[in-house]
């Protein structure tokens, strides 16, 4: 991965995670606040990625580990994040 390329990887992800306040910003004029609106929204995301996890099962189940250990971190990172809003 040449450097301009991961530079355009960080912008974007930057982009991305400035607007992650809108939905959560929706779920609250629904009467959802704090951590209901994160449980919402992470639920919304896991139905989406549903036919991803099942494509790739065979790579799950054999990472399973890592990505147990990484799920639980970012989860923990973006719930504190959430209910920090």
């Amino acid at each position: 991965m040449t450097h301009q390329r991961a530079s355009l990887y960080l912008i974007a992800g930057g982009c991305i995670w400035g607007v992650y306040w809108m939905p959560l910003l929706y779920l609250e004029g629904l009467g959802l606040i704090g951590a209901a609106a994160g449980t919402a929204l992470y639920m919304g995301c896991l139905v989406a990625l549903i036919p991803v996890m099942i494509k790739y099962r065979q790579l799950f189940i054999s990472q399973w580990r890592v990505l147990l250990l990484s799920g639980v971190l970012t989860g923990c990172a973006f719930s504190l994040y959430t209910t920090s809003l």
